[in-house]
């Protein structure tokens, strides 16, 4: 398969944390540390490079061939736990990331705070605009929208003194009028949550992204960086399914049903959704 992976992770968290005191649909999101270790160490055993997101679009805008075994890690959210243990991770295989932070919540419970940010900033990681306040951008108006893209990378610029050239968009796939606001302030390219990979012909502003959440095994995690035909398959039909109940439910009430799901014991199955 042509392009690159880009992965998306959340929190990364001690096997002690207490799950129970997250809500239940966000509990796939918390990637236990021993699993997001092995994950790394795969990764750097098989010689994998990591690249930034502004590494990779400096690829495309040069038409420069992808370095083999090239992949982009990127961190949704800007939790606490993107310092405490993501990024000291990181460091010790000499990787890199992109970290997208809600701005709003910085320096707040269980999130990065600024010295935190420009410290990671200084040390080879990327930042990039998860919005204001993450929140569902169908919902907003087109003003609001401007607002949530703008003010957040301002707020970015200011406190890095250095430009925020990159957005991610939470929650929901994006639509052609937020692609169009993201353009028009300067953002360079918009990470989506459709599943795929990445090439040099890949819309710069509607980059894929692959979600590894808890219980992903070593074995999964390998077929997926290693481009397996059989698991894109399986990753691009769930996606599918749940666009089309998200389409035909409605955000919110597809949100309701997930939370529900998760609660059964069809929870392993539902998980990749």
């Amino acid at each position: 398969m042509k392009g690159i992976p880009f992965l998306i992770y959340h929190q990364v968290v001690d096997e002690n944390f207490d799950l129970t005191s997250v809500p239940v649909g966000e509990r796939p999101y918390y990637l236990k540390k021993i699993s997001f270790i092995q994950q790394m160490e795969y990764l750097f055993q098989k010689g994998f490079k990591t690249l930034t997101l502004g590494e990779f679009v400096e690829f495309v805008k040069n038409d420069r061939r992808l370095p083999t075994n090239s992949i982009v890690l990127t961190f949704d959210d800007g939790h606490i736990s993107n310092y405490t243990c993501v990024y000291p991770i990181l460091r010790e295989f000499n990787f890199k990331a992109t970290f997208f932070v809600i701005v709003e919540k910085v320096g707040k419970f269980e999130s990065l705070n600024w010295t935190q940010v420009v410290e990671m900033t200084n040390n080879g990681m990327e930042i990039g605009s998860h919005t204001m306040t993450h929140p569902f951008l169908s919902d907003l108006k087109e003003e609001e929208v401007l607002w949530e893209l703008k003010r957040s990378k301002e707020i970015l610029e200011t406190h890095l003194k250095k430009e925020i050239d990159f957005l991610s968009i939470p929650r929901e796939h994006p639509r052609s009028p937020w692609l169009r606001i993201a353009r028009d302030y300067g953002y360079k390219a918009v990470c989506t949550s459709y599943v795929g990979l990445n090439g040099l012909k890949t819309n710069l502003f509607a980059l894929k992204r692959i979600g590894i959440k808890d219980g992903l095994s070593l074995m999964t995690f390998s077929r997926i960086v290693n481009r397996d035909r059989k698991i894109f398959f399986k990753l691009k039909a769930s996606d599918f399914l749940k666009q089309m109940l998200k389409t035909s439910l409605g955000i919110k009430k597809w949100l309701n049903l997930r939370e529900r799901l998760l609660k059964t014991k069809y929870y392993s199955f539902i998980r990749i959704l």
